[in-house]
This record gives C-alpha cells, sequence and structure tokens, in this order.
C-alpha cells in the first residue's frame, strides 16, 4: 500500500475513533425529564420586571399613577425630543410624530397629498398609533432614544398630551392621566385590525400573559 495511502488511512480511522467516543459519552449522560422547557437561565419573578416593560392595555390596565398636560408637555418635547424629530415635530431627521401617515387608502385618497411637504416621512404619531395608550407605552420603554427610562412617568403623560394635541385628538387644555389616556380615541383606530389572537388578549385577558408586550395590528388599508 503506497505510504500516502497508509496515513490516510490511519488518520481516518483515528477520526472515526474519536467521533465513536465522543458520542458514546453524550449516551451516557442521563436524559433530563420532567421539564417542559430547556434548561436554561434562571427562575424570573413577575416583581423582577421593570415597570417600563410591563404592557399597558388598551384599556388602561397597568398605566402608572401620574398626569401631565400639553403645557408641560411641550418643555419636555422641546428638551428630550425636538433634537430628532424637529422642533414642531415634522421636520425630522427622524420619524414624523405630527399628521396623517402617507399611506394611500380608500377612504383618504388625499392622504399623500397633506404630507407633500415631507414625503419620505410618512409615518407620524397621529396617523399610526390605534390606541391612545401604546403612544405612551412605547414612549415609557423606549425614548428618548439615547437615554430610554429616563423620562418621569409624569412627563411621559406629559408629552403624549401634547403630540396628540398637535395631532388633534387632544384640545390645547388636555391634561392625560389613567382614567383619562385609555379614553382618547385615535384617528388610525378604525383603520387597524387586530389579529384574533391579539384581539382575544385584548378583551378577554389571561393575567398570567397581561405582562407581555403588545400588540400585532395590521392596517386596514
Amino acid at each position: 500500500m503506497p505510504k500516502i495511502a497508509l496515513l490516510a488511512l490511519i488518520a481516518f480511522t483515528t477520526t472515526l475513533c474519536a467521533v465513536n467516543a465522543a458520542l458514546s459519552q453524550v449516551s451516557d449522560q442521563p436524559a433530563i425529564t420532567g421539564s417542559p422547557t430547556p434548561t436554561l437561565g434562571q427562575p424570573f419573578e413577575e416583581v423582577d420586571l421593570p415597570e417600563a416593560f410591563r404592557t399597558i392595555w388598551p384599556d388602561g390596565r397597568n398605566l402608572p399613577e401620574g398626569r401631565g398636560g400639553v403645557a408641560e408637555g411641550a418643555q419636555v418635547y422641546a428638551q428630550q425630543c425636538a433634537s430628532c424629530h424637529g422642533a414642531t415635530g415634522v421636520e425630522g431627521p427622524n420619524a414624523r410624530l405630527i399628521g396623517s401617515d402617507g399611506v394611500f387608502g380608500f377612504g383618504d385618497p388625499l392622504r399623500p397629498v397633506r404630507i407633500n411637504s415631507h414625503p419620505i416621512l410618512i409615518l407620524s404619531a397621529g396617523g399610526m398609533w390605534p390606541h391612545a395608550t401604546s403612544l405612551f407605552a412605547y414612549v415609557r420603554r423606549a425614548m428618548p432614544y439615547g437615554a430610554p427610562g429616563t423620562l418621569t412617568d409624569n412627563e411621559i403623560y406629559a408629552v403624549t398630551a401634547w403630540l396628540f394635541y398637535r395631532n388633534g385628538v387632544l384640545p390645547k387644555a388636555g391634561v392625560l392621566d389613567r382614567s383619562s389616556l385609555p379614553r382618547v380615541s385615535m384617528p388610525s383606530a378604525a383603520r387597524v385590525v387586530l389579529d384574533p389572537e391579539t384581539a382575544a388578549a385584548v378583551h378577554h385577558p389571561n393575567p398570567t400573559r397581561s405582562r407581555g408586550i403588545q400588540s400585532n395590528a395590521r392596517s386596514a388599508d
């Protein structure tokens, strides 16, 4: 047998033996039984979940105490939001917060015309959020972009009130709290359809899942 072929056979045999030994060690490990989930991570208690990550439902469940009005919200916006979204909420460079969105809809065919001055920034707080509580929850969890979680609940109520005022869904003297926020009627509510699972969770919540993240939705346009 040529020397090269002999060396190749020896290498193959050695590798095969090593693989068999490894598989034998794995098969000797006791099977994990009695657990429906992978045994990874650590037990998680509900009390360990930060308040900002608790689901705030459309009917106001889990909203925190606090209150804020349009006037205070204008100050919060100028200090915390204007650098990304523009002085009045339409200039950008990040997402436009004021006005309807620019997606064509059969019930509103002139919608794109109304945002002609900023045609690329087609999504806004007034056009995309079907529930008033969703905007509050998003700001609470993720804004301001560089320092999420730094706003107080009063500041979040206030800046939410200002955004709703600028979008024409709250009067200038409007004040929001855990009672009044869920009653705000959003312009896009009629254009959003919840998937069956989310709709069932919203109307018939399971307490063990009420801390999850909401919600799956799609535009009816």
